[in-house]
């Protein structure tokens, strides 16, 4: 995957590039502001494009999500897993800045996994102290 920023008449917009053995697709996505999101910020926000897909029969499963993006269906599965987190949590992710965590999603994924929103956020708050730069 291939993240680069153009400027499209003052707006500013982030484009991706997923490779796949056969052919290359590219989206383009706006952001709000002149900063690359961290990772896992861009993971939430596909987890919910991904979502979008898949309700409007865009896409019939993780199946043909991973042969359009050109990764495996255990890496959808990975990121679909963030749509699980407490609504804040997610909004939490979505508004990380460059800088403020090295919170991987290999370390938010036991937190997905909790049924109670109330644990998650518990967790979250663990996991979150312990990956904080500043």
């Amino acid at each position: 995957m291939h993240c680069s920023k153009t400027n499209d008449g003052g707006n500013v917009r982030s484009v991706f590039l997923f490779q796949s053995r056969r052919r290359r697709h590219a989206e383009t996505t706006p952001i709000c502001q002149e900063r690359s999101p961290v990772r896992l910020s861009r993971l939430m926000a596909l987890a919910i494009r991904f979502e979008d897909m898949l309700r409007e029969e865009d896409v019939v499963g993780y199946s043909e999500l991973s042969a359009r993006y050109g990764v495996d269906r255990g890496r959808i599965s990975r990121i679909m897993n963030l749509r699980l987190l407490a609504t804040d949590l997610q909004e939490k992710l979505l508004s990380l800045e460059d800088g403020e965590t090295e919170l991987s999603l290999k370390r938010l994924l036991p937190v997905c996994k909790l049924p109670m929103w109330s644990e998650q956020r518990v967790a979250f708050a663990v996991v979150y102290k312990e990956t904080r730069i500043t």
